[in-house]
């Protein structure tokens, strides 16, 4: 009998020690995961350049969601508006979406004035809604789904 009870208070260790475990991993995910919530919209997590961008550029516009994508060191927000923008690790802007909102005229400035005039004249009543940087220069995309490829001094280079 004493033998039984052995093995039994075992047992009875072994699953107390399960149970602990459960429970200690239930709490660190839970407070991860509000640790991250936290995180999501707190603008102090973003590089100080990339703060001045948005305090210039959509001053007024609440922060939906930050995200981080470590491998490639990028910031990317979502705002309330639905604009979306890409950031890298320094706080420079990569992209800039308004999904089918068009981008702010001060967001336009940033790029050539060679771009917008072109796209004035050959795409009217179509406003800007992304702007990605890329190595050759700027994609513009436009409200008709036109995707416009311009070089970095704002010389057009053709249809995407």
């Amino acid at each position: 009998i004493a033998k039984f009870c052995y093995k039994l208070n075992i047992f009875r260790n072994l699953l107390l020690l399960k149970l602990y475990i459960y429970i200690l991993v239930a709490l660190l995910s839970l407070a991860s995961a509000m640790e991250a919530k936290q995180k999501e919209k707190d603008r102090s997590v973003l590089p100080q350049k990339a703060i001045l961008f948005l305090d210039t550029h959509f001053p007024d516009i609440q922060i939906k969601k930050i995200k981080y994508e470590r491998d490639d060191q990028e910031y990317e927000v979502e705002l309330r508006s639905g604009h979306e923008i890409e950031f890298d690790g320094n706080g420079n802007w990569t992209e800039i979406e308004g999904e089918y909102s068009p981008l702010p005229k001060s967001v336009i400035d940033l790029i050539p004035n060679k771009i917008a005039v072109y796209i004035s004249r050959n795409y009217p009543r179509r406003p800007i809604v992304q702007i990605k940087r890329k190595k050759y220069g700027y994609r513009v995309d436009l409200s008709n789904s036109a995707e416009l490829m311009f070089s970095h001094n704002g010389d057009f280079l053709g249809k995407d």
